[in-house]
C-alpha cells in the first residue's frame, strides 16, 4: 500500500547518504539473488523467516524491539543480537555493516551464526524434510474426533 511504502521510504531516507531504493517492481526472487545482505524493518511479512531458513545473509533492524516481544521469545532475540543479526540501534547496524561488509560471507558463514540462525530457523521457521507427513499429522493432532455422551 501507499502508507507502507511512504513509511519504509522515511525509515531509510537520508540526504547525506543517498540511499537508492529499490521499486516494487523489480521481482522479488531477482533482488534477494542479487544481494549480499539483506535488511529488513519489519517482521510482520514472512519475507525475514523465508531467507534466514535459507540460509541468505539476512539482518533485522528493529527500533525498541524488546518493547513488542514477547518475553517467552526474547532469549531467541538476544542470541539474534549477539551473533550481529538483529540490530535495535541504527548506529549500531551502521557499524557492522561498515566494518564487515567485504566479509560478509566470513560473518555469515561463521560457526557461531550458523548455531544461532539453526536454532532459531529450529522454533520460527522450520523448513521440514517431510512437508505432507508433518501437515497430515498436524491436522490429526488438531482433529482428534470429539466424543458426546
Amino acid at each position: 500500500s501507499q502508507n507502507l511504502k511512504n513509511y519504509e521510504r522515511a525509515i531509510w531516507h537520508d540526504d547525506i547518504l543517498k540511499l537508492e531504493l529499490e521499486s516494487r517492481k523489480v521481482p522479488i526472487k531477482k533482488s534477494i539473488e542479487e544481494s549480499r545482505l539483506l535488511i529488513y524493518n519489519d517482521l510482520t511479512s514472512t519475507l525475514f523467516l523465508e531467507t534466514i531458513s535459507s540460509n541468505i545473509p539476512s539482518i533485522l533492524f528493529l527500533e525498541n524491539y524488546k518493547k513488542y516481544i514477547h518475553k517467552k521469545y526474547k532469549t531467541f532475540f538476544l542470541q539474534l543480537e549477539k551473533a550481529g543479526i538483529v540490530y535495535d540501534s541504527p548506529l549500531k547496524l551502521s557499524k557492522f555493516i561498515n566494518n564487515n561488509f567485504k566479509e560478509l560471507e566470513k560473518w555469515w558463514n561463521s560457526k557461531s551464526v550458523q548455531k544461532t540462525r539453526e536454532s532459531f530457523c529450529y522454533n520460527f521457521s522450520h523448513i521440514s524434510k517431510k512437508p505432507i507427513r508433518d501437515l497430515s499429522n498436524t491436522i490429526n493432532n488438531i482433529a482428534k474426533p470429539v466424543y458426546r455422551t
